[in-house]
């Protein structure tokens, strides 16, 4: 895993086939052990690739070069207390649950203009879960944050909180809307349509 390129490009007209898009040497992923499976998710802005993985928090910002894609930058989340998932070997982890853990995860990253958002949640203490909280309690002490990032990748802020209950769609409007919808697990409601909310954020130095 830690060997494997991440994409593959294709000349449409020689058919040749070359992978490119390395996989980042500073993802904890490389050191060979089991921390859950990566779900590596890209996503192209103009010349830039953007790649995080679920229970990791740290995003990776790539650079197109030619036919190459080459990683530009790791940026670390810099979150504190963040609960990391347990590191084993791949024949230890086969012979676990997976439901004792509940470590770090990114929910949803968006490019807006000059702008980067990520939501996610610091995760819960195995000792949390073994006293069998039901899953409305560990969603509300779980909570949701989101980290916002200048057009270099660098933190303006962090840790900004978020309301329980919402599932995190890939869609944003030109605005800079971004459309979750309403959890009815969560909420313990059965209703006949579903709802979505807008959630946009506003720089608090820019005037009106």
């Amino acid at each position: 895993l830690s060997r494997a390129p991440l994409l593959e490009v294709m000349d449409t007209v020689s058919l040749d086939v070359h992978s490119t898009m390395e996989f980042p040497q500073t993802s904890m992923y490389t050191d060979g052990k089991y921390y859950f499976f990566p779900f590596p998710k890209t996503q192209k802005s103009g010349s830039k690739w953007y790649l995080h993985f679920l229970h990791e928090l740290k995003y990776f910002v790539y650079e197109e070069i030619g036919e190459e894609i080459v990683l530009e930058k790791t940026v670390d989340l810099g979150v504190e207390a963040a609960v990391l998932p347990r590191a084993e070997d791949f024949e230890v982890a086969m012979k676990y649950s997976m439901t004792n853990q509940r470590p770090v995860s990114i929910l949803q990253r968006y490019r807006f203009e000059s702008k980067t958002i990520v939501f996610y949640k610091k995760g819960v203490h195995e000792e949390v879960l073994k006293q069998g909280q039901t899953e409305v309690d560990l969603e509300l002490m779980d909570q949701t944050y989101a980290a916002v990032f200048d057009a270099n990748n660098n933190l303006i802020q962090k840790g900004i909180e978020i309301s329980a209950g919402l599932i995190f769609s890939r869609a944003i409007t030109e605005d800079g809307e971004i459309l979750v919808k309403k959890n009815q697990d969560y909420f313990g409601t059965e209703e006949d349509h579903v709802i979505y909310y807008k959630l946009k954020f506003f720089d608090e130095n820019e005037k009106n």
